[in-house]
């Protein structure tokens, strides 16, 4: 969730990058056999943290001086409109104020994730959110102040103040919400009111994370093993149908035992959402979620519609499945397992590198140095330990460098994961390389953009240099899977959200039975007439934290649909289409709009093409695949 940016666009920026966690996507692993706690893993695979601050001391003593810093932040209010120098000043204040805080944040919340288990780091943690609340409270005069400024007198300001035209885009995407804006009061009201609204995302994740206890199931070798968040994700992958079965059943199965007080936190969600829409004066929740980054409405619109329009791959696709899984129905524990099993591929954490250093090539010399320069030098947080958190992110922090959080298991799957989220770290690399502060943080709609570019390059590479035929039926396998939950089911994630979003804005009460009948609805909708539905499947909304982020997952489906174009244009057109997308795409921060960064790098989201594109993608893979299968 992005919230609003103040005038500056800082203290609040960074109170919404960390809120929920916009340390860019979290992929999810399987735990190892054996959990080392975290003083027995090597130190050299270990992040370095000491980058940010050498010690909890340190971070102490730059926190009580941060506390200090806070309460300047009043004392430009109401000397705005006297000059464009005084706006100037403010804007400066703010920023270095920012940066202390982002380094503040990140390292509890680095050092927190290492193990979360340590109370050391939540109270850390718990105490810079709260001054960043004040902040946030302190700030919330700003917007309103300026906007009461005629525009005529802020262009003055601008061309008459050396330095102001350096912001003049932040400027502008401030004047441009001014019917959105309210009062001073109001806007502290709001502001100061941020512990509250985060009720229900708190309330979701405790329940989820901290008080379910789920039942055992038999695993592949007899044994009882108690499923998890984190063991579910290894399970639905088994090859054991049976086992697939009863680890969805206990998984999914326990959520619904909580039906109705999920059903309750996703409407309080909803209902935070339609709050903040209607005191704005926003049309829909859509809208106000949209117009944080300025994404045309139709971008959403287009990405249901047209993947609406394009379901039959993906229907094949269940079919196919189907088949070669031999199967006489398919349900939902039947789409996450490897279709060839045997031919999967293990890959270490030197072989990964080294598959990044060849498979990446096509990004150019200084990509490659950049980024293989990063995994070598204290970047990366590679392996489990106990009280690790699970998945996987990228944190980009200004002025330090990029931090990547892995919890690598040997597997292709994680090599990509590798990739991934070094997509992440070398945009943040290079917009906060080439941008001032203002603009060094990209938009949450081009988030997942760079990520799986890099993901599209290697799987392309691994394509091309197989020989082997049940490895590349695996590859096929692993695409195909990958562009089935990053672009079909966020998009089927998206459509649900607007249909609640929709029911609860025409007064329909969110309960558990509505949103399992629209759910469900849709989950047949997408897979076709071979896939059967199981109750605990259409409940499966109730476990998905990204609701919680208000019309955030269809940037997924997006992203990876301009990610698909992207390396598409690297692949045929070479240095030219490279180098543009770096200067234009990776460099580019927030220094446009979202959609007019992307299409000044070659790709035009506010069209169907890209999406549109993907699809027809998905559709010859899927052709591919049946004809290895028919040819065996």
């Amino acid at each position: 969730m992005k919230k609003r940016r103040s005038l500056l666009g800082v203290t609040v920026l960074t109170l919404s990058i960390m809120v929920l966690g916009n340390l860019s996507s979290c992929q999810t692993t399987e735990p190892a056999a054996t959990i080392p706690e975290r003083s027995e893993v090597d130190d050299a695979f270990k992040w370095k943290t000491t980058d940010l601050y050498e010690s909890d001391a340190a971070w102490e003593k730059a926190f009580e001086e941060a506390k200090k810093e806070i309460p300047g932040i009043a004392r430009f209010k109401g000397t705005l409109g006297s000059s464009g120098q005084a706006i100037l000043d403010l804007y400066k204040f703010q920023e270095e104020l920012d940066v202390k805080l982002m380094h503040l944040i990140y390292y509890a919340s680095l050092r927190k994730d290492e193990d979360t288990r340590t109370t050391t780091y939540q109270d850390m943690y718990n105490r810079i959110y709260s001054v960043l609340v004040q902040a946030s409270a302190l700030s919330s005069y700003i917007t309103p102040e300026f906007l009461a400024i005629p525009e005529e007198t802020i262009r003055k300001f601008i061309a008459g103040t050396d330095g102001l035209a350096l912001y003049e885009h932040a400027i502008n995407d401030t004047l441009r919400t001014r019917k959105h804006i309210l009062s001073e009061k109001e806007e502290t009201i709001i502001a100061t009111a941020g512990n509250v609204f985060r009720a229900p995302t708190d309330a979701f994740g405790m329940l989820t994370n901290a008080d379910m206890t789920f039942p055992t199931i038999t695993d592949e070798d007899g044994n009882e093993v108690a499923t998890s968040n984190s063991l579910y994700y290894k399970f639905r992958g088994s090859s054991d149908r049976a086992v697939r079965k009863a680890n969805e059943e206990a998984y999914h199965g326990t959520f619904r035992k909580y039906r109705n007080t999920l059903a309750s936190l996703m409407r309080s969600n909803v209902e935070r959402g339609l709050f903040n829409a209607r005191v704005r004066g926003y049309e829909t929740t859509l809208h106000a979620a949209l117009d944080n980054n300025n994404i045309p409405v139709d971008v959403y619109m287009n990405l249901v519609n047209s993947v609406n329009d394009n379901l039959e791959p993906l229907h094949r696709y269940t079919k196919l499945r189907k088949r070669i899984l031999g199967l006489d129905e398919v349900h939902g524990y039947d789409l996450y397992n490897s279709l060839f099993p045997d031919a999967e591929m293990k890959v270490n954490w030197d072989e990964a590198k080294e598959l990044l250093k060849e498979g990446l090539k096509p990004m150019g010399e200084k990509y490659m140095t950049a980024m293989m320069g990063g995994i070598e030098s204290g970047w990366v947080d590679v392996y489990e330990n106990e009280g690790k958190r699970s998945g996987a992110y990228s944190a980009g922090v200004y002025g330090v460098h990029p931090f990547v959080l892995m919890n690598y298991q040997d597997r292709l799957e994680d090599a990509f994961t590798l990739a991934h989220e070094f997509g992440h770290a070398m945009h943040s690399y290079h917009s906060q390389k080439k941008q001032p502060m203002v603009y060094s943080d990209y938009s949450i709609f081009n988030a997942e953009v760079a990520s799986t570019t890099n993901e599209a390059i290697l799987v392309n590479y691994l394509l091309e240099v197989t020989t082997d035929r049940n490895e590349r039926l695996f590859l096929l396998d692993f695409y195909l899977d990958s562009i089935r939950n990053t672009f079909y089911r966020q998009t089927l994630f998206a459509e649900f959200e607007l249909e609640i979003h929709k029911r609860a804005a025409a007064g329909e009460s969110l309960t558990a039975d509505l949103m399992d009948e629209i759910y469900g609805g849709l989950v047949k909708k997408y897979y076709g007439a071979d896939f059967v539905i199981d109750e605990y499947k259409a409940a499966e909304w109730s476990r998905i934290p990204h609701f919680y982020r208000n019309f955030y997952v269809y940037t997924y489906a997006t992203g990876y649909s301009a990610a698909a174009a992207f390396s598409k244009r690297i692949l045929e057109m070479g240095d030219s289409a490279r180098d543009q997308y770096i200067k234009e795409f990776l460099s580019g921060g927030s220094s446009d709009y979202p959609c007019a960064v992307l299409k000044k790098a070659g790709v035009d989201m506010t069209t169907p093409e890209p999406v549109i594109a993907l699809s027809q993608l998905f559709g010859r893979l899927v052709d591919e695949l049946e004809k290895l299968m028919n040819e065996g």
